[in-house]
């Protein structure tokens, strides 16, 4: 579930992702129907979208970035905001880079467990890439 979207912002900020990407699209609706609680950034470049359960007694940290290319082509970056409030380092897990129609919904389910855990390493999805050699929007 996106537990933040019945805010308004948020609920417009979907919308609009919804309508510029049909990858988009189908994270968001994979991230509705989730048992997991996930919150929307309302802001940004791309989709930025956050786990909203707890890890182990903690707050979980765990993110995913996804967006487009120069290329044309889709990318999502996980990652985990830095704890010190002056900071704006992000701690990589990886990322992938893939064409809009190409990942399969059990990915992104995938995905979306991977984040909800918490980003443990034996949970990490085999497909993602340890270097990412992009620049990730924030």
């Amino acid at each position: 579930m996106v537990g933040n979207e019945n805010e308004a912002p948020i609920r417009r900020r979907a919308e609009e992702l919804a309508g510029r990407s049909a990858f988009f699209a189908r994270l968001l609706e994979a991230a509705r129907s989730h048992p997991e609680p996930f919150r929307l950034a309302e802001d940004g470049e791309g989709l930025d979208l956050g786990a909203d359960n707890r890890v182990q007694g903690r707050p979980n940290r765990a993110r995913l970035k996804a967006f487009s290319l120069p290329t044309g082509r889709l990318a999502v970056f996980f990652y985990k905001p830095s704890l010190l409030p002056f900071s704006r380092d992000r701690y990589g897990y990886g990322g992938r880079v893939f064409d809009p129609a190409g990942v399969p919904p059990e990915e992104i389910r995938q995905w979306l467990d991977f984040l909800a855990a918490g980003m443990p390493p034996d949970r990490r999805p085999d497909n993602l890439l340890r270097g990412f050699p992009y620049d990730v929007p924030r």
